[in-house]
């Protein structure tokens, strides 16, 4: 028996939030296609495809607020911030490593560790998609939910 311990780099809530994320999106896809293609695709009825998309996209929506609740008032989310003054170089360092140094076998420029986990550019990168796309996408799929209801918005928005 090995007396390996097992040491988590994400807190339990944050990998329930993820699978609670990634059967979401997929359901959400699913149900999408099915709403998009509903002449071509007859998986399951229209109203039922909309309906199921609507409340999966309020669980997307909340479970999206927990994670930033529980990020804020943890102080962990200054994991997805990148040092600015050392970004540069990280990011080249780790570009030369995913462009060639991998396929030399090169050692990962980034060491994983609970308390640093993402590399200058998953940083970079997890910064865009949870701070501006993931809400823009929650935004417009709220505005979509209710078309008549957010109009104006819409409008505005073009």
């Amino acid at each position: 028996m090995s007396n390996k311990k097992r040491i988590y780099i994400h807190p339990a809530p944050v990998r329930v939030w993820h699978w609670i994320n990634a059967a979401g999106f997929v359901i959400l896809i699913l149900t999408g296609f099915q709403i998009r293609y509903a002449d071509i695709l007859g998986w399951i009825p229209l109203k039922d495809a909309i309906t199921i998309h609507n409340y999966v996209g309020f669980v997307v929506i909340i479970n999206y607020f927990l994670w930033i609740i529980y990020y804020l008032g943890s102080s962990e989310i200054k994991i997805y911030i990148p040092d600015f003054r050392l970004f540069v170089a990280k990011a080249v360092r780790q570009v030369k490593y995913y462009g060639y140094g991998i396929f030399k076998g090169d050692p990962n420029p980034h060491t994983m560790i609970p308390d640093n986990k993402f590399n200058a550019l998953q940083q970079q990168s997890y910064l865009g998609i949870m701070l501006l796309l993931l809400p823009a996408q929650m935004i417009s799929g709220v505005f979509l939910w209710k078309v008549k209801g957010y109009s104006d918005y819409i409008n505005l928005l073009g």
